[in-house]
Order: C-alpha cells, then sequence, then structure tokens
C-alpha cells in the first residue's frame, strides 16, 4: 500500500510539473521511517511506520500555491477496503460520530 501512494505522488508530482513548466524530475529517497519525494513543484514525506502510514502531516507542499496540506497529512485508510457490512458496529456509535 505504501508503494501505491508512492506511486501515486510521484504520478502527481510529474503530471503537475508538466503542466507547470515542462520540467519532470522528482527524487525519491528512503530510509527506515520515511520516504521523501521532491519534485520542482511538489514536496512529500510518506510516513512506513508509526500509528498513522501514509503521506506525512503538513509534509505535501505545492511549491506554486504554497499550498500545504492541514495538519493531519493524507493517511492510508485501509480500513474501507475490507469486505463486509459494518452495520452492526455503525449502530452502537453516540453523537455525531454515527454515519450512514
Amino acid at each position: 500500500m505504501l508503494r501505491l501512494i508512492v506511486y501515486f505522488v510521484a504520478a502527481l508530482s510529474i503530471i503537475h510539473s508538466t503542466r507547470s513548466n515542462g520540467a519532470n524530475e522528482f527524487n525519491v529517497s528512503e530510509d527506515d521511517e520515511r520516504i521523501v519525494i521532491s519534485s520542482p513543484t511538489l514536496d512529500a514525506v510518506v510516513r512506513k511506520k508509526g500509528y498513522v502510514t501514509g503521506v506525512a502531516a503538513g509534509s505535501f507542499l505545492d511549491k506554486r500555491s504554497g499550498f500545504r496540506d492541514a495538519g493531519y497529512g493524507l493517511d492510508i485508510v485501509d480500513w474501507i477496503m475490507e469486505p463486509g457490512s459494518d452495520e452492526a458496529y455503525r449502530n452502537q456509535l453516540k453523537g455525531d460520530l454515527v454515519y450512514l
């Protein structure tokens, strides 16, 4: 799943770079904790370990507009992919946590 996110961010970087100024180079580096993706127009850090894996909080940056994700990052939401119904669980939620 982490590789999918890395490929997705890299693809966004290429598309965004091509549209903005023709540059389509990006650099990817990796260590035990994270994968760092950088291009002339976008930056992102993908966390590989910890409570939330995915694009780390505050690390997704659109260099052209200055937009940066606001706080919690872009996490991997693998629970959406699980088969079956969660109707019994939903019915136990209280207050504004209830969803359809």
